[in-house]
Protein backbone atom coordinates (compact mmCIF):
# COMPACT_ATOMS: atom_id res chain seq x y z
CA UNK A 1 0.00 0.00 0.00
CA UNK A 2 1.04 3.28 -1.04
CA UNK A 3 2.80 5.21 2.14
CA UNK A 4 0.71 8.27 2.26
CA UNK A 5 -2.68 6.26 2.22
CA UNK A 6 -1.53 3.96 4.77
CA UNK A 7 -0.38 7.39 6.79
CA UNK A 8 -3.95 8.58 6.38
CA UNK A 9 -5.75 5.58 7.68
CA UNK A 10 -3.44 5.53 10.63
CA UNK A 11 -4.22 8.78 11.16
CA UNK A 12 -8.22 8.06 11.06
CA UNK A 13 -8.01 5.12 13.17
CA UNK A 14 -5.97 7.21 15.65
CA UNK A 15 -8.64 9.70 16.06
CA UNK A 16 -11.31 6.94 16.33
CA UNK A 17 -13.35 8.00 13.27
CA UNK A 18 -15.45 6.49 11.41
CA UNK A 19 -15.93 7.05 7.37
CA UNK A 20 -18.74 9.42 7.94
CA UNK A 21 -17.19 11.03 10.78
CA UNK A 22 -13.52 11.46 8.77
CA UNK A 23 -15.70 13.19 5.98
CA UNK A 24 -17.54 15.51 8.13
CA UNK A 25 -14.57 16.44 9.87
CA UNK A 26 -12.44 16.77 7.16
CA UNK A 27 -15.04 18.17 4.21
CA UNK A 28 -14.43 15.79 1.92
CA UNK A 29 -17.59 13.26 0.44
CA UNK A 30 -18.15 10.21 2.26
CA UNK A 31 -17.34 8.30 -1.08
CA UNK A 32 -13.79 9.91 -1.13
CA UNK A 33 -13.16 8.79 2.50
CA UNK A 34 -14.02 5.18 1.87
CA UNK A 35 -11.41 5.62 -1.68
CA UNK A 36 -8.74 6.81 0.54
CA UNK A 37 -9.77 3.83 3.85
CA UNK A 38 -10.29 1.32 0.40
CA UNK A 39 -6.17 -0.46 -0.08
CA UNK A 40 -7.21 -1.41 -3.66
CA UNK A 41 -8.45 1.81 -4.81
CA UNK A 42 -6.25 4.21 -6.63
CA UNK A 43 -7.13 7.32 -5.30
CA UNK A 44 -4.59 8.85 -2.67
CA UNK A 45 -4.97 11.83 -0.21
CA UNK A 46 -3.40 14.81 -1.05
CA UNK A 47 -0.74 16.79 0.84
CA UNK A 48 -3.18 19.42 2.01
CA UNK A 49 -5.56 16.60 3.48
CA UNK A 50 -2.86 14.48 5.57
CA UNK A 51 -1.36 17.95 6.92
CA UNK A 52 -5.01 18.81 7.90
CA UNK A 53 -5.49 15.58 9.24
CA UNK A 54 -2.24 16.00 11.34
CA UNK A 55 -2.79 19.19 12.56
CA UNK A 56 -6.05 17.65 14.21
CA UNK A 57 -4.82 14.69 15.42
CA UNK A 58 -1.89 16.66 17.20
CA UNK A 59 -4.59 18.88 18.54
CA UNK A 60 -6.81 16.40 19.94
CA UNK A 61 -4.61 13.49 20.22
CA UNK A 62 -1.12 15.26 20.87
CA UNK A 63 0.61 12.31 22.18
CA UNK A 64 -0.95 9.70 19.81
CA UNK A 65 -0.30 11.63 16.45
CA UNK A 66 3.31 11.17 16.50
CA UNK A 67 4.28 9.70 12.84
CA UNK A 68 5.92 6.41 12.86
CA UNK A 69 7.69 6.71 9.67
CA UNK A 70 9.50 10.27 10.98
Amino acid sequence: MDEVKAEFQRLVKVMGWTEAEAARKLGKAPSSINHLMNPNHPNKPTEATIRLLKLIVDRERPNEGESQSG
